[in-house]
C-alpha cells in the first residue's frame, strides 16, 4: 500500500490506528472486541482511503470530513479554503484516548514537511501527545524522550 494510501485527508495516520492494526493482528482484533462488546471483524479496518471513507466500522457510516473533502476534490483538508473548518475543531472528549486533536498540526506539518517525513516522526508526534507534559510557553515535552522534532 503507497504511504498516500495510510493517511486521511484530516491528517490522522491510519498505520496507527488500532482498528487498522487490528485487521493484521488477531490478539489485538480479539482484545478490541472483548472492550466493543463485539466480534473481531467488527472491529478491522483497512484505512481511510481504501475504504473510501468507511473506516468507522464500529458507527457503520462514512466519515463526513472524507467527503468534503472527496467532493471538493482534494487530498488533504489543507488544500481548501475553509481550512481549517469546524470537522477539524478540538475536542476534549475522548482526548485521552483519540489522537483527534492532533489532525491541524498533522495537516500542517504534512504540508510544511512533506507526506514521508511526517510519518518518519509521527510515533514521536503521538508519544509527546499521549505522554507528553505541557509546559506554558514552551508546549508539549517528553521528559522521558528525545523529542525535540522541530
Amino acid at each position: 500500500m503507497m504511504l498516500h494510501e495510510m493517511v486521511a485527508p484530516c491528517g490522522l495516520f491510519c498505520g496507527g490506528c488500532p482498528l487498522f492494526l487490528a485487521a493484521h493482528n488477531s490478539d489485538i482484533a480479539e482484545k478490541l472486541a472483548a472492550r466493543f462488546q463485539t466480534t473481531p471483524d467488527k472491529v478491522t479496518c483497512s484505512g481511510c482511503r481504501p475504504m473510501k471513507g468507511c473506516s468507522m466500522p464500529l458507527h457503520g457510516k462514512r466519515c463526513g470530513t472524507f467527503e468534503c473533502v472527496e467532493k471538493k476534490g482534494f487530498n488533504f483538508c489543507y488544500e481548501c479554503d475553509e481550512f481549517p473548518c469546524d470537522k477539524l475543531a478540538p475536542a476534549a472528549d475522548k482526548a485521552d484516548s483519540l489522537p483527534h486533536n492532533n489532525k491541524i498540526f498533522n495537516l500542517l506539518r504534512i504540508k510544511r514537511d512533506g507526506l514521508e517525513s511526517w510519518v518518519e516522526h509521527y510515533p514521536m508526534i503521538m508519544d509527546r501527545y499521549f505522554k507528553g507534559t505541557m509546559i506554558l510557553g514552551d508546549g508539549p515535552t517528553n521528559p522521558d524522550k528525545d523529542s525535540t522534532d522541530k
